[in-house]
């Protein structure tokens, strides 16, 4: 039997433990969720869940419909002895696994996204997410992330956090 670590990503519906034995993968089930979406209409936390950033790669960060408001980059650094709970006995996913502790937290100074400046990228290696103020912008706010490779997309000087 093979069974897997849910990663999630959830994109299809749960699959019945009878097929799930037979080789087909663990998904939990909930509704799609595009990885390049930070903030939308649906968002409900002033912060952003979490990305990383590796060597050679960039993040190109975009807001739109912020009316006034301002998107703050933080920098984070998590607990490297959060392990992930998996039984390989089981073949059904586990519950979503606990977000990793987060030990320290600072804002990027002077790098946020506003009206004026609705385009900022990041090529410096990290786990990162955004912070919306004020939260009463929440629902209109709509912030995208878009990765490439460093080497393949010239980045305007002074709009990238570790070039």
């Amino acid at each position: 039997m093979k069974s897997s670590i849910c990663t999630g990503v959830y994109l299809m519906p749960p699959i019945p433990a009878a097929d799930c034995r037979l080789g087909a993968p663990c998904i939990i089930g909930e509704p799609i969720v595009n990885p390049n979406v930070l903030f939308d209409a649906s968002s409900t936390d002033e912060y952003s869940r979490s990305f990383q950033v590796v060597e050679g790669n960039c993040v190109q960060i975009t807001a739109y419909a912020l009316n006034g408001a301002s998107v703050q980059i933080e920098k984070l650094f998590l607990d490297p002895t959060a392990n992930i709970p998996f039984d390989p006995t089981q073949c059904t996913c586990l519950p979503p696994i606990p977000a990793p502790a987060i030990l320290a937290c600072k804002p990027v100074c002077q790098w946020v996204l506003n009206d004026c400046a609705d385009v900022r990228y990041i090529c410096a290696m990290g786990v990162y997410r955004l912070h919306l103020v004020p939260a009463s912008a929440l629902g209109q706010a709509f912030v995208v992330m878009e990765r490439s490779q460093r080497t393949d997309q010239p980045v305007p000087e002074g709009m990238v956090l570790g070039g």
